[in-house]
């Protein structure tokens, strides 16, 4: 989820010569946690299920919910035909029990003018409970994070030609500018009461940590590629050896690498579901093919077992629900034709599988009923 919250505005920043300072006396009260490692998804796990934009060909998206009580997938109350142009960027992601949808507008490199970029807020059942609308003129990140301590939302961007970090008010949507430098800096996660920057100065990059009381960063270690939070107080990193996972205590900092293949060449993407696995369990999609189908593995960071799953269509996407970890995975493709037949979209038919028959491969898994009508 990477794009995100990069909004937020001259109109933010006028007037203000100070930002706000946090109580370093209320730190307990302070605990940073990453909701998400970027804002760029369609697809997230809620408390009970899967929340998901889905677009249709009219110009508009509904925000549907895959409910794992009743296997259901289907549009929520309020959250249905919202506008959402062909080509413009949205996405949907969850925090302190208010699902997101966070819309902002059209890429640069469709040479389009922006649309005003604006978040919606809903309970988790699907109704609007405030929206905001962002000015247009503001440039946006593609890659921050988005941090929570409860009742801000924390973001990097981009205006008044500063790189800034901006913080989002959850009970009215107010936004304010926290923090700003000159340095081009990447929001990429949060750590007790720092947040985790990834930050390009002079040449070097480096990851560093902004202390949120006092404002003032620290250098951790210089590198070629952003580093991510893997769980409470771990960064990790797969870029610079695709077949390795570097990971980074925060808490004594010392770094370890996990060799998983013996080829770099072989593993196209990894998925760190820190969100809803505490970082444990790590999928591994690599370019080895049988079919249609990537060979897909599950690594246990704590028994450092490496497991090949059953393949499916396309990522499966984990959810913590109750003390058990569930994906949702595509199984088969749905070709859906619209317009008297003139126009073809596919999406896909789902199944929910439990961690556990994920591994063992015994088959016993959910079949989704959809209820989407597609337009």
């Amino acid at each position: 989820m990477k794009k995100l919250f990069v909004i937020l505005l001259a109109f933010i920043m006028t007037g203000c010569s100070s930002f706000p300072q946090r109580d370093a006396g209320t730190v307990e009260n302070y605990g940073l946690t990453t909701v998400c490692q970027r804002i760029s998804g369609e697809k997230t796990a809620g408390k009970n299920g899967w929340y998901e934009l889905i677009k249709h060909t009219d110009g508009t998206a509904d925000i549907t919910f895959t409910d794992i009580s009743t296997a259901t997938r289907s549009p929520l109350a309020d959250a249905t035909a919202i506008d959402s142009p062909y080509g413009s960027l949205s996405a949907v992601f969850v925090a302190d029990g208010y699902v997101y949808h966070y819309f902002y507008g059209f890429p640069e490199s469709m040479g389009k003018e922006e649309n005003n970029s604006i978040l919606y807020q809903y309970d988790t059942d699907g109704k609007l409970l405030q929206t905001k609308v962002f000015e247009a003129e503001e440039k946006f990140t593609i890659g921050s994070a988005v941090v929570s301590d409860g009742e801000n939302l924390y973001f990097s961007g981009y205006g008044n030609e500063k790189f800034n970090i901006y913080t989002v008010n959850q009970n009215n949507l107010e936004a304010q500018t926290f923090y700003q430098s000159d340095d081009q800096f990447e929001l990429t996660g949060g750590y007790k009461n720092q947040l985790v920057l990834f930050v390009i100065k002079d040449g070097k990059r480096t990851m560093e940590l902004l202390d949120t009381f006092t404002l003032e960063r620290k250098v951790l270690f210089e590198t070629r590629f952003p580093w991510y939070m893997l769980d409470e107080n771990r960064l990790y990193n797969y870029q610079d050896q695709k077949s390795v996972l570097k990971t980074y205590s925060l808490e004594n900092g010392r770094q370890s690498d996990i060799r998983l293949f013996d080829k770099d060449d072989c593993v196209n993407n990894w998925q760190i579901p820190y969100s809803a696995t505490g970082g444990r369990y790590l999928a591994v999609y690599t370019s080895q093919y049988e079919g249609n189908y990537e060979k897909t593995y599950i690594y246990d960071l704590h028994t450092e077992k490496l497991t090949e799953v059953q393949r499916f269509y396309g990522k499966a996407v984990p959810a913590k629900i109750g003390d058990r970890i569930y994906y949702l995975a595509p199984a088969s493709e749905q070709r859906v034709f619209l317009n008297s037949g003139l126009t073809e979209r596919i999406d896909y038919n789902y199944i929910i599988v439990s961690l556990e028959n994920l591994c063992d491969g015994n088959g016993n898994n959910i079949k989704v009923e959809n209820q989407i009508e597609y337009r």
